[in-house]
């Protein structure tokens, strides 16, 4: 038997078709260094988490609370005017079924710790899988030099760091099979409980509330 520690990874962006990066597979000595290496993240990712769990909550509440009153409004829900979803009105002015979470600064907090979230997910976590995760670049100069791992998150495209460390995320995520008797105590970048038990997936997705959506519940009407 011969294993290959590594595969080739073809990125889909059409300016990077004759690219191709050299990955490393993960094994479970990898996992426990990548986990060691990216710890300090993980926990600046958890206390966003934790810090906009209640703040999505009382969001939710307030826009299933305003969903179901009834409307109040003459503009006529048959020509498009309101929201299928959510049942407000899209009449500039109009505050029709408008969502009143307890906390008036909801919104604008919750797009705040998004923008954090993800500020330390694409600056900080996605080097650390980058720099661990590619063996060989091949097909791709930068500034007319062959790129290197550094001139990658340097000078590199953004669109194609992405997608090479999205790709080494898929790699590096446990199946199913393999989370079959793990506690684990962040699923989705979400912490369980408030606690960890020293188990952790090196994979973290995006909290909701886009800045689309926090703009236009926060912006007055």
């Amino acid at each position: 038997m011969n294993y290959v520690s590594t595969t080739e990874f073809h990125p889909k962006l059409s300016s990077a078709e004759d690219v191709t990066f050299v990955l490393r597979k993960i094994s479970h000595g990898s996992r426990i260094k990548l986990n060691q290496m990216a710890s300090s993240t993980f926990d600046k990712l958890n206390d966003i988490t934790r810090d906009v769990v209640p703040i999505r909550k009382d969001i939710e509440d307030a826009e299933q609370a305003a969903k179901a009153e009834p409307c109040t409004c003459s503009h006529d829900a048959s020509d498009g005017s309101h929201d299928e979803k959510s049942g407000r009105c899209n009449t500039p002015g109009c505050h029709c079924r408008e969502p009143r979470p307890s906390d008036p600064d909801a919104y604008e907090k919750s797009y705040k710790l998004n923008m954090k979230f993800l500020e330390v997910r694409y600056e900080e976590l996605f080097p650390i899988y980058i720099r661990w995760g590619v063996k060989g670049i091949q097909g791709l100069t930068i500034n007319d030099e062959p790129a290197t791992v550094e001139s990658l998150l340097d000078e590199g495209l953004e669109e194609l760091v992405r997608e090479v460390a999205e790709e080494i995320i898929r790699l590096i995520k446990l199946s199913p099979d393999e989370l079959v008797g793990f506690k684990l105590p962040i699923t989705s970048g979400a912490v369980a409980d408030g606690q960890t038990n020293g188990t952790t997936v090196p994979f973290v997705s995006e909290i909701d509330y886009t800045p689309k959506d926090a703009a236009r519940s926060s912006s007055p009407a």
